[in-house]
């Protein structure tokens, strides 16, 4: 029978001895529940003698007065062994600027994904197109997801290169993905060409949140407020004041 060493961790029946002690730790997580199944294992540890039950539950016993440390280290090493690796997703972009498309984007990715590794892409010197930083973009994307509470991200950065290979293979590198999102024919043609299985997000009014009209309706001084985050157009104006941007 596979166990799920987690739930075993998680879900120790307390003898006499722990149901006195009140300590916040591992343990007040834990309830005491009889098990009428058969045992599947017993073995020793730490000079105690451990239970384990069919149904996920795990008695620690004949452990004297170190019954409740033994209980916690047994648990945290079936923790350290049955922690499910997280699944982390990629998404890639230029963000010039953080639009409320990508914001879109990203918290769909966070339904299906546990983490999601944000890589920043452009030019090593900002030019017409490009003409946010590296900081600057980074700068945008935290506080844009700080406002809607998202935390479980990364950030990196992929500067171009004249080559699809070396450039796939540098993204490869940054981490062992599950998952890419993209609904760009050459980003997608080079992930899958080191391996990076590709899905497409969804498009949000691609009519308006796309970079290039945002920076064109900046330039013109028309309304642009409304087609990025808040926080990312409060940030913009004040580099603006401040005569850095």
């Amino acid at each position: 029978m596979k166990l799920n060493l987690l739930r075993l961790a998680e879900r120790f029946e307390k003898s006499e001895m722990w149901k006195e002690k009140k300590k916040p730790n591992l343990l007040n997580r834990l309830f005491n529940i009889k098990v009428k199944t058969d045992i599947i294992l017993v073995i020793e540890f730490e000079g105690a003698r451990v239970s384990v039950y069919p149904s996920g539950r795990v008695l620690v016993s004949d452990c004297g007065e170190d019954c409740e440390a033994i209980a916690y280290k047994f648990a945290k090493i079936m923790e350290s062994f049955s922690k499910e690796k997280k699944k982390l997703a990629l998404f890639i972009g230029r963000f010039q600027p953080f639009h409320k498309g990508h914001l879109a984007v990203i918290k769909d990715i966070l339904k299906e994904n546990d983490e999601i590794a944000i890589v920043i892409a452009g030019p090593r010197k900002p030019d017409e197109k490009n003409p946010f930083s590296f900081e600057e973009r980074k700068e945008m994307i935290e506080k844009a997801l700080k406002n809607e509470g998202v935390a479980n991200y990364i950030i990196h950065k992929i500067y171009d290169v004249n080559d699809d290979r070396k450039w796939a293979k540098a993204i490869k590198d940054l981490g062992d993905f599950d998952v890419a999102y993209s609904r760009n024919s050459w980003t997608i043609r080079c992930l899958k060409m080191v391996g990076i299985p590709v899905k497409k997000h969804k498009f949000y009014e691609r009519y308006k949140h796309c970079g290039t009209k945002i920076r064109k309706r900046m330039a013109d001084g028309k309304k642009w407020e409304d087609l990025v985050p808040e926080a990312v157009y409060e940030y913009i104006m004040k580099k603006r004041k401040t005569n850095v941007l």
